[in-house]
This record gives structure tokens, sequence and C-alpha cells, in this order.
């Protein structure tokens, strides 16, 4: 609570456009000594790029997760074998939305890498499905 305390109270100095990547790391080693991040990655983000880059980073994030579930839908309406990658990838999406809370998830290569390629391979999957099902008309 203490370093979410110390990171919110920075945050308020510049609201809007924030205080720049990785500022939030350098404030929490000045203010403590063996910590490094404020363990919310929330946090992290409004206090880096405020409230102009946290609100980026949620359409994104949204829009990302409203492709997986549009996705995963169709593909288990039609019983389609992909379905399973798309609804794991949501899940997966969901899970780390909830672990950005009270960790430092969104900075862990080990973490952030297999997301990608997980989200990225099941948005592929449905973009290559969707062409073969219907594929583009070739123009006269």
């Amino acid at each position: 609570a203490a370093f979410w305390r110390t990171t919110m109270a920075s945050f308020w100095e510049s609201p809007f456009a924030g205080k720049g990547a990785g500022s939030s790391e350098g404030l929490i080693e000045s203010v403590y000594t063996n910590m490094r991040h404020p363990h919310n990655d929330y946090l992290r983000i409004a206090h880096d790029y405020g409230l102009i880059g946290a609100g980026l980073w949620w359409m994104s994030m949204g829009g990302i997760g409203v492709a997986l579930w549009r996705a995963w839908r169709v593909a288990d309406q039609t019983f389609r074998v992909g379905a399973r990658l798309e609804l794991t990838a949501l899940l997966s999406l969901m899970a780390f939305a909830l672990e950005m809370t009270a960790e430092n998830t969104l900075v862990y290569v080990f973490i952030v890498a297999p997301l990608g390629l997980l989200v990225g391979s099941a948005l592929g999957l449905t973009s290559v499905i969707r062409n073969t099902v219907t594929p583009h008309r070739e123009r006269a």
C-alpha cells in the first residue's frame, strides 16, 4: 500500500501526460531502498504515461478482448477446432489483466511474450479462417 500511495501522490503532479517511461521505477527506487516497482501495473502506466496513456492502454486491451470474444463465439457456434485457442487466449488475457493489479507482469518478458504469441496466434487463425471461408472478390 505504501508503494501505491507514493506512486499516486506523484501521479497527481502530472495526471494527463504522465512523467515519462520508467519514471515510476525511478520514484520507487528513490523512496524505498529495496524496491524497484510500484507493484501495480495500472499505477505504473498511469504514472508514466498519464490518463492519456492509460486510456489508450484500456482501449487497446478492450479491443483485443472484444476481438477474441467475438472470434471465440463464432468458432464455438460453428464447432471449429480453433475455438479452444481463441478461448485460451481470451482467458489468458483476462488473467493477465487481473494479475496487473498486484504485480509487475507488464515488465516480465517471460509472461508478456507467451501471451503475445498466444493472442497473436488466435487472432491470426481467425483472420485466416475468415479469409478462407469468405475470400475476397477479384476485381475485374
